[in-house]
């Protein structure tokens, strides 16, 4: 009876209600509280647009596990949510599971930054989950697959000495081909064995294992687009149209360098990359980092009357592009180091008209160490003593290390000033600044 009324109740729902998401809500703990499984309502809860209300559908999942066929499947989904509190849930509920599946769905968080309790649950979880882990990875199971923060996690012990001892089943081959520091010959024996296992081309399983690097960078991806560099032309002509998406100005440079001259290559001659280049100067500046990288001398030789040109003359295009606002105009601020290295900067000016508008703008960077957090490069001291406490730091050694500022809106810039640390002035040596507009 009390099932039946209440669903008159959650039928007779103003959807322009504020409160309707809340109303299903309770309409679905209602169900649980009365051990009711409703498979039609959970779905629909878990796809709600209030982040809180999709978390409590996960909960809910959790206890109605035995009877949703495809609950592993939908927790995935929920451990790859935009919302943390969401992927919490999701992480908790899979160490509830009893099977590889579920250690899968719990390391499917690491695609996303982690705070201290995603990272307590998520080692609690994978504990609970070890046996079924284990046998997957000896039976050659997808775990982590197209995932390398996850599968680092799980092989996060082993040291890249004694990986290549291991057997070699796909979730040890790809934290070969994707984690830092390993050799050409072990990424390039690695692709081939696990393309071999995954029964598909190596450019195929190489540009896999690209992909999660594509946008942030780090890990592998400058020794991953080298190896794009050295793939046969025959291998590189079937995929062509996963190459071009790579491209995109939404890509880390280094891949949009690395995909520029492969495409280059295929091409066998410059002249479509360089019309494409001619249209504005971010293209330009893409084509001239991607040229010295083409293999094959001859095509890359032709490159050079064009951009000798440039010494004296701007195409059309890029000569408009630049006359339209000679101070230029930018919303993003980007400093970043074009090799491994530590990134810290003790300020960054960036003036509009000639005012500092540093102080408006947010900034992030790709890793935080020694509590150098990226906003302390915007709070107005230029002391150059880390002891100052007023200087930005990353990881030690990382890959391509980065820092941005966000203006909040495209302004004119006159100048940015770029304030270094003292003692370890060599960290900085070229560095690349960029600026970007907000699209």
């Amino acid at each position: 009876e009390v099932i039946a009324a209440l669903k008159i109740w959650m039928n007779a729902l103003d959807p322009k209600d504020p409160a309707f998401e809340h109303h299903k809500l309770e309409g679905m703990w209602v169900h649980q509280w009365h051990n009711v499984v409703d498979l039609d309502l959970l779905r629909l809860i878990l796809k709600s647009p209030e982040p809180r209300a999709r978390a409590q559908a996960v909960r809910v999942l959790g206890y109605w596990r035995d009877r949703v066929p495809d609950g592993l499947a939908l927790l995935k989904i929920a451990a790859d949510d935009e919302a943390p509190r969401v992927r919490l849930e999701a992480v908790r509920v899979a160490s509830f599971y009893r099977q590889w599946e579920a250690a899968d769905v719990a390391l499917t968080v690491k695609k996303h930054p982690t705070d201290y309790y995603i990272d307590y649950c998520l080692k609690e979880t994978l504990q609970q989950l070890a046996p079924w882990m284990q046998s997957a990875i000896s039976e050659g199971k997808p775990l982590g697959e197209v995932n390398p923060a996850g599968i680092e996690m799980v092989l996060g012990s082993v040291s890249n000495a004694d990986l290549p001892k291991l057997p070699k089943t796909p979730v040890t081959l790809m934290a070969m081909l994707t984690r830092p520091n390993m050799t050409a010959a072990q990424r390039m024996d690695a692709l081939a064995a696990l393309a071999k296992l995954k029964n598909s081309s190596p450019i195929d399983t190489l540009l896999t294992a690209l992909a999660p690097f594509s946008k942030g960078g780090g890990g592998a991806m400058d020794d991953l687009c080298r190896l794009l560099l050295q793939q046969p032309l025959a291998d590189l002509m079937g995929a062509r149209a996963a190459l071009e998406k790579l491209a995109g100005a939404e890509n880390a440079s280094m891949v949009r360098q690395a995909v520029t001259a492969t495409l280059i290559s295929l091409d066998g001659k410059i002249d479509g990359a360089w019309a494409a280049a001619v249209k504005s100067p971010a293209t330009l500046k893409n084509f001239l980092e991607a040229a010295p990288l083409i293999p094959d001398p001859v095509v890359r030789g032709t490159a050079f009357e064009k951009v000798m040109d440039l010494l004296t003359t701007y195409p059309p295009q890029i000569t408009a592009a630049l006359d339209k606002d000679k101070m230029g105009t930018a919303r993003y601020v980007r400093i970043e180091l074009p090799r491994p290295g530590t990134l810290t900067l003790a300020e960054v000016q960036i003036f509009s008209d000639d005012t500092n508008v540093s102080k408006n703008c947010a900034a992030k960077q790709s890793s935080t160490d020694f509590g150098g957090e990226a906003k302390r490069a915007l709070d107005g001291n230029t002391n150059a003593d880390f002891q100052s406490g007023t200087q930005t730091h990353t990881k030690e050694g990382e890959n391509n290390p980065w820092w941005e500022a966000d203006l909040q809106a495209d302004l004119p810039l006159s100048a940015i000033i770029v304030w270094n640390r003292t003692g370890f002035e060599d960290r900085l040596e070229g560095f690349t600044l960029t600026v970007l507009d907000g699209e």
